[in-house]
C-alpha cells in the first residue's frame, strides 16, 4: 500500500511511505498478537511447573534405585539396606536416603542423605499408603520395598495452587512412572 506523494519541496521526485492511519492498524495489530501470545504463554506456564516437579521426583527415586544398583558408598560404605526416599503428604519437599541399618525405612537421625524442595505452590495432596512413603530399593537386585513390604505399589499425588495435579506410581516391580488418573 504505497502511496507516492509530490513534495512541494522537492519538486519532481517522488517519495515513497506509508499513511499514519497504515502505520497505527500495523501497530495495533502487533499488540494485539503479543497480547494474546504472553495471555497464553501464561496461562499454559502453570500445568508445566506441576509437570516438571512429578517428572523431577520420579528421576530421583531412579537415582536411589541407581545408586543402589551402582552400590554407591554413603559416609565411606555402601549402605546396608540400599537407598531409598521418603515423602509426606502435605510437603514440598521429600528425602533421599541411604538406608544404613536395613530397615527399609527412613531414620531422619541417621540416614539423611539430601532433602530436595519443590515450589511453594506444590505440594503432596495424598499417599495412598497413609500419610507419608518410604520407597527403598534393596541390594543386590534391587528389591522394591513400599513402606517395608516388597508388594503393592503407591500412589502419590500432587497438586499446585492452580488446582492442576500429577500422580506418581512406584510398584514393588521397581516401575515409576507419572500417570494419568
Amino acid at each position: 500500500m504505497r502511496k507516492t506523494f509530490k513534495n512541494f519541496k522537492n519538486k519532481g521526485k517522488n517519495i515513497n511511505g506509508f499513511t499514519l492511519i497504515e502505520l497505527t492498524v500495523v501497530l495495533a495489530i502487533i499488540a494485539i498478537l503479543t497480547a494474546v501470545f504472553l495471555a497464553s504463554f501464561r496461562v499454559g506456564s502453570e500445568p508445566s511447573k506441576i509437570k516438571l516437579v512429578s517428572h523431577n521426583i520420579v528421576s530421583n527415586i531412579r537415582l536411589a534405585q541407581s545408586n543402589t544398583l551402582g552400590a554407591v558408598k554413603y559416609e565411606d560404605q555402601v549402605p546396608e539396606g540400599g537407598w531409598g526416599v521418603h515423602m509426606e503428604e502435605g510437603n514440598s519437599r521429600y528425602a533421599i536416603f541411604a538406608d544404613i541399618n536395613a530397615n527399609h525405612s527412613y531414620n531422619e537421625i541417621d540416614e539423611k542423605f539430601v532433602i530436595k524442595d519443590f515450589s511453594e505452590n506444590i505440594q503432596i495432596t495424598s499417599i495412598d499408603h497413609g500419610d507419608s512413603v518410604d520407597i527403598v530399593f534393596d541390594p543386590p537386585d534391587p528389591t522394591t520395598y513400599i513402606n517395608g513390604t516388597s508388594t503393592g505399589s503407591v500412589l502419590i499425588s500432587l497438586i499446585d495452587d492452580q488446582d492442576n495435579s500429577e500422580s506418581i506410581r512406584v510398584n514393588f516391580f521397581g516401575l515409576i512412572e507419572v500417570v494419568k488418573e
